[in-house]
């Protein structure tokens, strides 16, 4: 493989954005997602707070965190004071928090000067997303199955579910974290 690498290069200039994307599109190595603890979940774009489109599996590598929530639950916002402490406690780890905030107070979906609020608010420990309720779906294995404001999932270094949660206690909360950083389901 590596051969046929430098030959494409050697035959056809080196562009090295290319050719990192294709490496960087190579982590990927399945064709099947899930949201049962052990499956690779499906990935997902939205825009975050700098205009800019991020997806999920931007993560492969490192552990991730989704805090899914609203801005007019009360524990949603409970939770995000916590993050800066979660962000500080599982620096070493290399935690990605991925906040994804699905509705404002009026119940729409959020808009830039809401997302702003939140880092006013709160700061900003990761990515913070404007959510797109395609995503969630209680009901069926299409969507992430929320049952709940705040609802966090875990997803190890290589893009595998290691669990879940609806609603916010700090110690469970961390021992979904840990759980997600121990975890060695492999690829």
């Amino acid at each position: 493989m590596k051969y046929l690498i430098f030959l494409s290069l050697f035959l056809f200039g080196c562009n090295k954005k290319k050719l990192e994307e294709k490496i960087e599109e190579s982590k990927v190595t399945w064709t099947e997602c899930a949201y049962a603890v052990g499956e690779h979940p499906c990935d997902f774009t939205l825009v975050n707070s700098k205009g800019k489109k991020a997806s999920l599996y931007d993560y492969i590598g490192k552990p991730v965190l989704l805090d899914m929530g609203t801005t007019w639950c009360y524990y949603c916002n409970i939770a995000a004071i916590d993050m800066e402490n979660i962000s500080k406690e599982y620096k070493k780890n290399d935690i990605v928090i991925m906040t994804i905030l699905f509705e404002n107070s009026n119940g729409e979906q959020p808009n830039s000067d809401d997302l702003f609020s939140w880092i006013e608010k709160y700061g900003l420990h990761g990515e913070l997303l404007i959510g797109n309720r395609d995503i969630i779906k209680s009901e069926s294995k299409d969507g992430w199955p929320i049952s709940g404001w705040p609802s966090f999932f875990m997803i190890d270094e290589n893009m595998k579910l290691t669990g879940g949660m609806a609603g916010y206690h700090p110690d469970s909360l961390r021992l979904l974290i840990e759980t997600g950083i121990k975890s060695d389901t492999g690829l």
